[in-house]
């Protein structure tokens, strides 16, 4: 076989190995800093008058399992500080008949939170405009208060670096994926590559994210 051929098959070899590396490091990484915003989150008993709650997937008009537990944490908050006032937050996604917001403010609603405690934000389609397309309505439900970000365990730590790069520092309550292993492999891969992807974003292009508004 040819000298150079076997050469340039080994380097490449390599740089398989390398790359395979890379990934699995900063796999390992993302996880840890998921699971200690996870941990972090569940140690804080959160206590605010403002509540964002990040949106999730609808079948037609119905909750998906994720949303669900997002919703009963919130539930749960809001009958536990009467005082406390929701923004929703999500558009209307491929496969879904209605807003995500209007999804939760319909459940909530159903569940005895009156429906003028909730305002909705019906434009977001990623978690980067979640919080970019809330932050007007936080402002004008209270300027410069406390702000509790409602979302599953696995999405705080993404969540609340793209709400800091908003310039909010919101206390966090993560709600735990239901307890299927299917729906928890699934949303760790994906939140791997949205992590590192937003990172990206974050770091080189920052001027390519949504504004305010």
């Amino acid at each position: 076989a040819n000298p150079r051929a076997k050469r340039t098959t080994r380097i490449l070899r390599r740089l398989c190995y390398l790359l395979l590396l890379v990934l699995l490091v900063s796999f390992v990484v993302v996880q840890a800093a998921i699971e200690q915003t996870a941990h972090q989150a569940v140690e804080h008993t959160p206590s605010a008058n403002y509540v964002l709650v990040l949106g999730a997937g609808l079948y037609g008009e119905q909750p998906s399992a994720s949303l669900e537990t997002r919703l009963d944490a919130t539930l749960s908050y809001l009958q536990q500080n009467p005082a406390a006032l929701a923004v929703l937050s999500g558009g209307q996604g491929s496969g879904e008949n209605i807003s995500e917001a209007l999804a939760m403010q319909r459940w909530l609603t159903a569940h005895g939170i009156a429906q003028e405690r909730l305002v909705l934000e019906d434009q977001a389609s990623s978690t980067v405009e979640n919080i970019a397309f809330s932050l007007p309505l936080l402002a004008e439900l209270g300027e410069g208060k406390e702000i509790v970000l409602i979302t599953n365990d696995f999405h705080l730590q993404r969540a609340d670096k793209l709400a800091q790069h908003y310039g909010l520092r919101p206390q966090l309550l993560g709600a735990p994926l239901p307890d299927l292993p299917f729906i928890t492999i699934n949303n760790y891969l994906r939140e791997y590559f949205a992590v590192i992807k937003e990172l990206l974003w974050l770091t080189f292009f920052p001027g390519s994210l949504p504004q305010a508004g």
